[in-house]
């Protein structure tokens, strides 16, 4: 969808802040015969109520609301917006993911910061989006950066169950390492680990106080992780044994 569609309609109509909420509370609940009604009583003009029904359909192509597209002719900012579509369904199209898309224009989104395009993003195994996102050209201006930006969220519970339904299981490799060390050796160990763990590593570091004890008993605790020993006498003592 896109932000500027509500934002012309309310514009078109002359509503005001009152007014605009209602509606917007309205398309938020998916009551489009309450907007109806609205619309009826506020006794609004016949060519804006007709864009005001675009709120609740779902299209597949541009090509659907051309008829819409030219009743938008005297809204510049309600046109701009459709055109705006329009041209990313081509877009859209040069890649070859139209069939993952469709338009909604009563998409406005909860966040009144929005300033264009509003998507979310759905799969299977879910009811509910597991992406949502938009532009927002003036939100960082309030803090400090006059930047436009686009952003989105990723639903992590959304997007676990919808894995979980598909039945998706995402293999998680992570190299795991352990240090044995003792104390003398603790600057060398932790040296090592940091290093190790900025290549992606997973690593325990292991102080052994007792140096009687049997290293092949440390290597059966972290069995499964690569074992390093930074104290040559502990090597040498175990190859003894």
């Amino acid at each position: 969808g896109h932000a500027d569609i509500f934002k012309g309609l309310i514009r078109a109509a002359a509503f005001d802040e009152d007014e605009e909420q209602q509606l917007r509370e309205l398309i938020l609940n998916r009551n489009f015969f309450g907007v109806e009604e609205f619309l009826e009583q506020k006794q609004t003009d016949a060519k804006i109520a007709a864009l005001f029904s675009m709120l609740g359909r779902m299209y597949e192509k541009p090509s659907e609301w051309d008829e819409m597209l030219d009743l938008a002719q005297g809204f510049p900012q309600i046109k701009n917006a459709l055109q705006y579509l329009k041209n990313l369904y081509e877009l859209l199209d040069v890649y070859g993911v139209t069939h993952y898309v469709s338009f909604e224009m009563g998409l406005i989104g909860s966040f009144r910061y929005y300033t264009g395009i509003i998507f979310l993003g759905y799969t299977y195994g879910s009811g509910e989006p597991i992406v949502k996102g938009g532009r927002y050209d003036r939100l960082l201006s309030y803090f400090g950066k006059d930047a436009p930006a686009i952003g989105f969220a990723l639903m992590a519970d959304g997007l676990m169950l919808a894995m979980e339904r598909q039945k998706i299981r995402l293999p998680i490799r992570r190299e795991k390492e352990a240090i044995l060390y003792t104390p003398v050796n603790r600057k060398l160990a932790v040296a090592a680990a940091e290093e190790l763990r900025s290549a992606g590593k997973i690593v325990t570091l292991v102080l052994m106080e007792d140096e009687d004890a049997s290293v092949e008993a440390y290597k059966r605790r972290y069995e499964g992780q690569e074992l390093m020993i930074l104290d040559e006498d502990l090597s040498n003592a175990e190859d003894e044994r």
